[in-house]
């Protein structure tokens, strides 16, 4: 009799797996902001207690760690609070009332969200991998919100609903059961029943539906019709394309063209195809399920940076290769890709910039520890590369080194930078503006090429006419924020260091002086190399050191 017990729990708790995971297909399938795949962890704890509950949920996360990646067995831990939290309800018989039901679905949604955001900054830069999640925190963080908190109400918003959904489940369970709390055939025929059905949607699902429907109700055929326009801009005809009409990812990422003419769209919901016709979910890569930046290169391959699987590289519709934190990327969450002129492609992600090689097959050649985090980059032809990071500073690399760097001119914080055909620099505020630059001669134009009329200068350091036996270099920074920090406190006789390209040079301070901004004498040079040193005291003042 025992052993039979023992036989039926361990059925029961096999069921329960079962109804987790088909509701978790059932919720990704759909786009639904909910996940649906504590429905059995709750069953299992009020049929047979929290251990059982705990088995369940744990199962569940070791076969999704098992199947798509590890970090899925770090949410165990979550998946052990829900049943923990919901064991304690139980135990109260919160289960008893509807007010008691609605009590313990946001008490376990709490707990639920709490552990979550943390594991979702170790792991996916605090994004939740649901669409509808990350929206509400983009839809935060695009009004200035604070990112912590934008981050908890993207999970809060998926959790609430979904426990409250499970909870109400397992609250008509036990009004059936009459609260009497036991194990009995009725509830494992539902619980079988409720599994075989789920799992049989799923099926049907997969089987019968095409795979260019990107919505529970939607497919790019049948809403080519339905397409809303915008209003005619004068010029030009837009359309706009979102969840309602074939891109349920909702916002784009990032674009790119391959050589084919295929347009491919980056969201948090996956990869997208678009050939001018109809949209199509990729889903059929397991390394590209959220995608953050995309990058086409000189040779037409398409390099796809994903938040947790590092960066994917397609041919012809094709993912051929896989570069990710195994084969020594400094982190699987990347931001941002550029191919450099040396051929070598520069990959900003949450950790290091890794420099990433194919000349000898795909390896990992190295990483510019100098710069965390970046956001943005792009290169010119040069050898120069612009890296924006995410606390908003612009570096500028050269030779897989930081060369130089610089802050926003209005205050606010770089967040994206692009070069020209010519070789110029634009990079743009939080605050709105563009700064440009002039990088062969890392100088920062503002609106003017005079620098001297502009109240914030960058660093400029012209290297060919550093290393050359005359003439002036002008290496200027602003507000103690640029290279050269703290210019006010050298005096005369301090020495000075300075790097160049090929050579390294010592030079003493010989003068110190405010001029007024439209002081153009310091230009006025000798046949003796010199560099001066120019930062901003005022408006209208600036100060000055001539070194030799």
């Amino acid at each position: 009799m025992k052993k039979n017990k023992w036989y039926t729990i361990s059925v029961f708790i096999i069921i329960c797996v079962l109804l987790n995971l088909a509701g978790k297909c059932i919720a990704g399938y759909f786009r639904l902001p909910l996940w649906l795949d504590s429905l059995g962890t709750v069953a299992a704890t009020y049929v047979c207690g929290p251990v059982c509950g705990v088995i369940v949920g744990v199962t569940l996360n070791i076969l999704y760690s098992i199947i798509y990646s590890w970090t899925y067995a770090c949410y165990a831990i979550v998946s052990v609070s829900i049943a923990v939290v919901a064991g304690i309800c139980i135990s109260k018989d919160y289960m008893k009332t509807l007010l008691g039901a609605l009590t313990s679905s946001f008490y376990i949604a709490l707990v639920s969200c709490s552990i979550s955001v943390i594991f979702n900054y170790m792991f996916f830069n605090g994004y939740i991998n649901n669409i509808w999640g990350d929206g509400v925190i983009e839809s935060l963080l695009g009004i200035g919100f604070n990112d912590l908190l934008s981050h908890v109400a993207g999970q809060f918003y998926i959790d609430f609903p979904d426990k409250i959904i499970t909870v109400l489940a397992l609250y008509i369970f036990v009004r059936y059961d009459k609260g009497k709390n036991r194990f009995d055939k009725r509830i494992m025929t539902a619980c079988i029943y409720i599994g075989i059905a789920a799992m049989a949607a799923v099926q049907l699902i997969e089987v019968n539906t095409p795979k260019c429907v990107y919505a529970a109700f939607d497919n790019s055929r049948n809403n080519q019709n339905n397409i809303e326009e915008t209003p005619d801009y004068n010029t030009y005809l837009q359309t706009v394309y979102g969840r309602e009409n074939g891109i349920p990812g909702g916002c784009a990422n990032d674009i790119a063209q391959t050589n084919d003419g295929i347009l491919w769209i980056g969201t948090y919901g996956g990869l997208y195809r678009y050939n001018g016709t109809e949209f199509k979910w990729v889903d059929e890569y397991a390394s590209v399920k959220t995608v953050n930046c995309l990058y086409k290169d000189e040779e037409g391959r398409l390099w796809i940076g994903t938040n947790d699987g590092g960066v994917s590289i397609m041919i012809d519709e094709t993912i051929i290769n896989v570069v990710s934190e195994k084969e020594g990327l400094s982190a699987d969450s990347v931001k941002c890709i550029t191919q450099g002129s040396d051929g070598d492609y520069y990959i900003g992600t949450t950790g290091a910039m890794s420099i990433v090689s194919l000349a000898d097959g795909l390896t990992v050649k190295s990483y510019i520890d100098d710069i965390k985090y970046a956001v943005s980059a792009d290169s010119d032809k040069n050898g120069n590369i612009a890296v924006v990071s995410d606390n908003g500073q612009l570096s500028i690399v050269k030779n897989a080194a930081v060369i130089s760097e610089y802050s926003a001119s209005d205050g606010g914080r770089y967040t994206t930078c692009s070069f020209d055909d010519a070789g110029m620099l634009y990079v743009g505020t939080s605050k709105g503006n563009i700064d440009k630059y002039n990088i062969n001669k890392f100088i920062m134009l503002g609106t003017s090429d005079n620098i001297l009329n502009k109240n914030v200068v960058g660093l400029y350091k012209d290297l060919k006419d550093l290393d050359s036996k005359t003439g002036i270099t002008l290496l200027a920074g602003h507000n103690n924020i640029y290279v050269f920090k703290n210019l006010n406190k050298l005096k005369i006789g301090d020495e000075v260091i300075i790097g160049s390209k090929f050579y390294t040079y010592k030079y003493k301070v010989v003068s110190k002086k405010i001029i007024k901004k439209d002081d153009y004498s310091i230009f006025e040079g000798g046949d003796e190399r010199v560099i001066i040193l120019l930062t901003c005291v005022s408006d209208d003042l600036r100060l000055v050191l001539t070194c030799k």
